[in-house]
This record gives C-alpha cells, sequence and structure tokens, in this order.
C-alpha cells in the first residue's frame, strides 16, 4: 500500500469533526424542542427526614399613632432612705407611757412602747393606719404612720373612764362586805382580758364600790356575799374620762338546796361527796362555799340562786363528776337527790344533761359562740358548726347575756327541748334539739 495523501488526511479529520459535532447537537435541540418530563414526588417518609423551610415572615403591622406613656419617675431620696416606723406613746397627761400596745389596725404590724414611751415598727409599717392602746385608758387617735418621722408618730393615749355604785339587799340596805368582779367587757377594739376578772373584797359602811381607770367600753359588773348568791349590774357604757355613776347591785338572800348522793348501782349512800355550784359566773366570784356529804350522804348547799336555772357540780373520788342542770328555787327550799357512776378506767370523768357543745364567749360582743361539738350529740346532729353564733335561746334574746348565762339556759335534763336560733354568715337558722346525757 502506497503513501497517504496529506490532502485526504486532512479531509478525514474534517469529516469526524463534522459528524462528532451533529451527534452532540442532536440532544441539545431535542432538549429545547421536548417539555420537561414531570416531578416525582418525594415520600412522605423520606420528606419528614428533611428540615422544612422556615415560612416567610409576615410584614411588621404599623403601629398605633397613640404617644407612649410617661416614663415612671425616679424613686425619692425620702424613698430610698426610708427605714424603720419610729414613734412615741404618751399618757393623758403628756407623759411617756410603757407597755402599750402600738400596731396598725388596717396591717398584722404590733409592738409595745418602751420604759420612755418609743416604739418601732418595721419599714412596712409606713403608712397605715397606726393606733395605741393600754387597759385602763382610751385608745390614741388613729393617725398615718410615716418613716423617718418620730415627732409625726406620737400617740397620745386618752383617759380612762370611772364607775361608782353601791351593792345593797332586797330591801335596799348596804351589804357591807363583798366581792366584785368584771364578769364582762367589751371595748370599742374588742374583749380586753385587762379589764376581765379584777376580782376584790370590799368592805364599805354604805356598800359603796368605785373603779377607777376603767377602759372604755361596755361593762357588766358582778358582786356576791356570803348567804347571797352572785348578781350582776345591768350593762355600763364607759367612756374616755367620764364617769358612770348610780350603779346598783341587788344582792337577795339565797335559797337552800337539801338532798342526798347515792351510788348509782348499789343505791347506798356516798359520805364525803363535794357538792358546789357550777358556772354562775365566768370570775368564779361566788361566796357561797360547797359542802360535803354526811354519813346518810345527805346534804345542804345555803346560798343558792332564789330564780333560776342553775347547775350544781357533784363529785367523790372514784366516781364519774356529774353536773345537775336547770335547777330553780322559786320558795327558797329546793331538794334534789343525785346518783353518780362508779368510774372505771378509760371512762369518762363527767356527765351531764345538755346539747354536748363547748361555747366561748362571742367576740366584741355579748352571747357565745359554738368551739365545738360533742359527736353524735344533739348539738352535731343538728349541724351546728365551729363559729355558729347563739343569738336567740327560748325566743329570748342573747344579746345582753353572758356566757354564762347561755350556758345555764341550754342545760337542762335529758329529754327536755331547748329552740335555739344561730347565725351563720350573715343567715339565721332556728333549730330546736332535745337534750341529752352528755359526757367528757
Amino acid at each position: 500500500m502506497g503513501p497517504i495523501d496529506p490532502q485526504e488526511r486532512r479531509r478525514a479529520w474534517l469529516t469526524a469533526g463534522l459528524t462528532a459535532a451533529a451527534l452532540l447537537f442532536v440532544p441539545f435541540l431535542v432538549w429545547l424542542v421536548l417539555p420537561a418530563p414531570p416531578k416525582i414526588p418525594v415520600p412522605q417518609v423520606i420528606a419528614a427526614t428533611n428540615e422544612p423551610e422556615p415560612p416567610p415572615r409576615p410584614a411588621p403591622s404599623p403601629r398605633p399613632s397613640s404617644p407612649r406613656p410617661p416614663p415612671a419617675p425616679e424613686p425619692t431620696a425620702a424613698a430610698e432612705e426610708a427605714g424603720p416606723v419610729r414613734g412615741t406613746v404618751l399618757a393623758p397627761d403628756g407623759s411617756p407611757l410603757s407597755r402599750a400596745w402600738v400596731g396598725c389596725t388596717d396591717r398584722e404590724l404590733a409592738t409595745t412602747s418602751d420604759s420612755d414611751g418609743s416604739y418601732e415598727l418595721p419599714p412596712e409599717a409606713a403608712g397605715c393606719t397606726g393606733q395605741a392602746r393600754k387597759p385602763g385608758y382610751g385608745s390614741s387617735d388613729t393617725a398615718t404612720l410615716h418613716a423617718g418621722s418620730p415627732r409625726s408618730n406620737t400617740l397620745q393615749l386618752l383617759g380612762g373612764g370611772r364607775i361608782e355604785g353601791n351593792v345593797v339587799d332586797e330591801g335596799g340596805h348596804p351589804v357591807t362586805r363583798f366581792m366584785l368582779a368584771v364578769e364582762k367587757f367589751v371595748g370599742a377594739e374588742g374583749d380586753d382580758e385587762g379589764s376581765n376578772g379584777r376580782a376584790r373584797t370590799i368592805e364599805d359602811e354604805r356598800g359603796r364600790f368605785v373603779m377607777e381607770n376603767a377602759t372604755p367600753g361596755q361593762y357588766v359588773l358582778t358582786a356576791s356575799a356570803d348567804g347571797r348568791p352572785p348578781a350582776r349590774s345591768d350593762p355600763l357604757d364607759v367612756q374616755p374620762g367620764r364617769s358612770v355613776t348610780g350603779v346598783r347591785i341587788v344582792l337577795a338572800k339565797g335559797g337552800v338546796l337539801r338532798g342526798v348522793i347515792t351510788d348509782v348501782k348499789t343505791r347506798t349512800p356516798l359520805e364525803g361527796a363535794r357538792v358546789a355550784l357550777d358556772a354562775l359566773t365566768s370570775t368564779g366570784v361566788s361566796t357561797t362555799p360547797s359542802v360535803k356529804t354526811d354519813a346518810a350522804g345527805k346534804y345542804e348547799l345555803g346560798g343558792v340562786p332564789t330564780g333560776g336555772p342553775f347547775s350544781i357540780r357533784v363529785e367523790k373520788s372514784g366516781y364519774r363528776s356529774r353536773i345537775v342542770s336547770g335547777l330553780t328555787s322559786r320558795g327558797g327550799e329546793l331538794t334534789s337527790d343525785v346518783g353518780l357512776m362508779p368510774k372505771a378506767e378509760n371512762d369518762p370523768d363527767m356527765e351531764l344533761g345538755g346539747i354536748g357543745a363547748v361555747l366561748a364567749p362571742t367576740p366584741n360582743a355579748f352571747g357565745a359562740v359554738v368551739v365545738t361539738t360533742t359527736p353524735d350529740g344533739p348539738a352535731a346532729k343538728a349541724g351546728l358548726l365551729k363559729g355558729d353564733r347563739i343569738v336567740r335561746i327560748d325566743g329570748a334574746s342573747t344579746d345582753a347575756m353572758t356566757l354564762t348565762d347561755c350556758i345555764q339556759r341550754l342545760r337542762g335534763e335529758p329529754g327536755t327541748q331547748v329552740s335555739l336560733t344561730i347565725e351563720r354568715d350573715g343567715k339565721q337558722v332556728r333549730h330546736d334539739l332535745v337534750r341529752a346525757t352528755v359526757t367528757r
């Protein structure tokens, strides 16, 4: 074979190049002319593994055109330097008064004044309504307390009141020796324990008594003398710096209560059982002494109330104590025989006839409120609850009754009925209860 002509070689290369270009141009032309193939959806399982693109943020809404609120005021130097509330308590004559209660009437913050009358309350007391009180004085006027201004926190108490009167017998003659006590006190700010009790024995030819420095408020006084059961005054309204005069307490001659105390099971008489009046006064002021039974189980108790009702307590070692209630000595003499139950181990200590409720004085008022009830007792079965206020007993209002008045009226023989009206949450409901034997 001979040598290849160079011109022929160039033609061969040119032909190969044009052929290759044509092969590349045809797919490109097809890609331009034919439509794009459809997209294949991605399976949900696979799609869930991919983070979705965040949605586009909405355009911010235009702000209202109302003006901006003014900036809060900067704290003042006085507020930054606020410290304890300090002040002084003064007596009516302007002298410093120690051991006075000082506090906020609108907040639970209180203290007592020192020997120089000064007091200090925490910074939280600033701006509160302050007041000072002490038994034997009228409460101070209220004042707004300020921190860092001791002079503006001076609280001056008012003068106490004065009570004067006489104790006489049923004929109007002076009782020259007697005991006197505060049976009930209701102050402007509530019960003042410092004014309750104050029992003292007084001897005076005219039967006269005087009570100085009485804390302003309402009082009921109790007096008692030998052979004469306790008697009370009418409610007395004592004002600051003023006197209540002409108070008259009548001590009538007492009656006589007789009877026999026996063992309830064997009916044998019990010697040495003690018999005493029970719950005649809340102060315990009574000159009527207890008595003991003789060998025949007999007793004679003088100085018992000639009205009623009243109660006696009978006690003897080895026996359950018993309170006998609802006694009335209208004619001056009364007989009451009592049987006592032998006391076994773990037995109740005492029994009585009543409604099965423990009472307490009504806060800031006369009358009584329920403290607790005996399970399955008449009061519990009637639905009485702690805090119920007793407003009527057998139709009589308790507004002028002391705690012992209420107790004596609710006690009585088992099986007898008593009607009472209680107040709860501003509503009054009447209950008719049948007394039962209550043990404690």
